[in-house]
This record gives structure tokens, sequence and C-alpha cells, in this order.
């Protein structure tokens, strides 16, 4: 069962007032997505599982050469690779060359209809995924393990390669 809170979040839709706002005022200057309503949703490894057995998307925002295990991971014991199953889906493909989300034409273009759990190295890119998905008004959940909890356990599937073709995103 994914774990529920209810966070106060804005979040920046324009760049050019950001570069001009009195940034004692920034908080003006944000447009608020989580409304009294909106729920923040936290996948534990056991969501994960049910979702790869499932056949619902668990997408990763890291590098593609850190999903196909090309790449060393930066934390000592943390085995290279993604969970079987899993989607690549670099977080940088969401984002314009001045690092602002791409429009919604375009998340969509990338982001599987039916939504997913999300997932990166340690949480942080994977919220800029589950922050595109929220945009579009899919259902996501963050898986907050992310690959650090999941690739250290040796208990747990790794898989090396390309992963979910139908899925992924990027170089």
């Amino acid at each position: 069962q994914c774990r529920r809170f209810r966070p106060r979040v804005a979040v920046l839709t324009d760049a050019e007032a950001f570069r001009r706002a009195d940034r004692d005022q920034f908080p003006r200057e944000t447009e608020l997505l989580a409304g009294p309503e909106a729920a923040c949703r936290l996948a534990q490894a056991a969501d994960v599982e049910e979702a790869l057995a499932s056949g619902r998307p668990v997408l990763d925002a890291r590098s593609p050469a850190r999903f196909r295990g090309e790449a060393p991971e930066p934390r000592a014991g943390v085995r290279p690779g993604h969970m079987p199953g899993a989607a690549n889906v670099h977080y940088a493909t969401l984002l314009n060359p001045d690092g602002t989300t791409r429009d919604e034409g375009a998340l969509a273009a990338l982001l599987p209809a039916e939504g997913g759990v999300t997932t990166c190295g340690s949480l942080v890119a994977a919220a800029i995924l589950a922050l595109a998905l929220e945009r579009l008004g899919r259902p996501h959940a963050l898986y907050d393990g992310s690959w650090a909890e999941w690739g250290s356990d040796p208990a747990r599937p790794v898989a090396t390669g390309d992963g979910d073709p139908a899925r992924a995103t990027g170089p």
C-alpha cells in the first residue's frame, strides 16, 4: 500500500519571472500544483514488486548508461542495472534546454498514459518524472527507496541492458 501525505508544493512555471523576481517575493511567482485534494504517493519496494508483476509501468529516471548497467553506481555496494521490467525515461528528456519542463504535449508523448511508479538513484530525479505525470493528471507514486535500496539488496532481481523498449525514452 502506498503511503500518502499532503505536501504544500510550489513549482516554478515561468523561468523568466524567476529571473526578474525579488527573491523575498518569490512565492508569488509560482503556481501551486498540489491542491487540497492532491496527495503525494510514496511507494515501497513491495509496491514496486506488485507493479512489475502486474505489468504496470515502473519508470527509472537515471541516465541510460546507469540504467543499462554500463556506468558505475556512485554508491558503494549498489549493483549496476535496473529492476527487471522497468523502463528508462531519463529525466533530462522531460526538460527544455533552460531547465524548465517541456510542454504538456511533449510530456504526454514521453510518458505512459497509465502513469507509473517513478524511481531513480536516490529519489531526486524520480520527482521530476512524478511532477510531469502530475501535470498530465496521470497516476503516479515515488519509490522512496529508489535504486539505492533495490540495487543494494542481494535478494532483489537486477537486469542489465535496455529494459522495456516499448516504454524507454532518451539517447
